[in-house]
C-alpha cells in the first residue's frame, strides 16, 4: 500500500510542478509585444541600433518584397523624410487590425528627435514564421490610417 501512495504522490507532485512551469516557458518563449510579428520588432530593434538600412533589409527578407525594387527605393525616400527628424528614439503601437487568420496589418508611431513617422506593415504568415508583405510610412498619419480623416470631421 505504500508504494501505491509513493506513486501518486510524485505523480501529483510532479503535475502539479509542470502545470506551474509551463506557463512561465510561454511567457519566456513570447515576443517582446506579441500584437507586433516578430519581424517587425526585429527590424524596429536594427533601427534604433544601426539605422533605417538594416531594418528594411530584415523587414524585406523571407517576403514578397525580397528583391523588389519598390522596397529599396523606399529604403532612400524614408532616409530623405526621417533626416530632418533627427535620431531615432522609440516606437508605439497604435493597433493591430486582423485580417483572417493568415494576415494583419501592424500600426505603429516611430517616434525621432523633432517629430514622427507613422508605419503600416502588412504581414502575413509564411511557413514559419510572420514575413512583412508590404509597409508604408509617412509623416501624416491619415495617410497611413485613412479613417482618422473622417474622425477629424466630427
Amino acid at each position: 500500500m505504500s508504494i501505491i501512495k509513493v506513486i501518486v504522490r510524485t505523480a501529483l507532485a510532479l503535475s502539479i510542478g509542470s502545470c506551474c512551469v509551463l506557463p512561465l516557458v510561454r511567457v519566456f518563449a513570447a515576443d517582446l509585444d506579441p500584437s507586433i510579428p516578430s519581424v517587425v520588432q526585429k527590424g524596429l530593434a536594427l533601427f534604433e541600433s544601426g539605422g533605417p538600412q538594416p531594418a528594411f533589409d530584415t523587414w524585406r527578407q523571407g517576403g514578397l518584397l525580397e528583391g523588389d525594387k519598390k522596397a529599396g527605393e523606399q529604403a532612400d525616400s524614408f532616409k530623405q523624410m526621417a533626416r530632418p527628424l533627427g535620431n531615432y528614439k522609440s516606437y508605439e503601437l497604435i493597433g493591430t487590425k486582423g485580417i483572417g487568420q493568415t494576415s494583419r496589418t501592424v500600426y505603429l508611431s516611430m517616434i525621432f528627435e523633432r517629430g514622427i513617422v507613422y508605419a503600416r506593415f502588412l504581414v502575413c504568415r509564411a511557413d514559419k514564421d510572420w514575413v512583412v508583405q508590404d509597409m508604408d510610412f509617412n509623416t501624416k498619419p491619415e495617410a497611413i490610417m485613412p479613417w482618422l480623416t473622417f474622425e477629424r470631421n466630427k
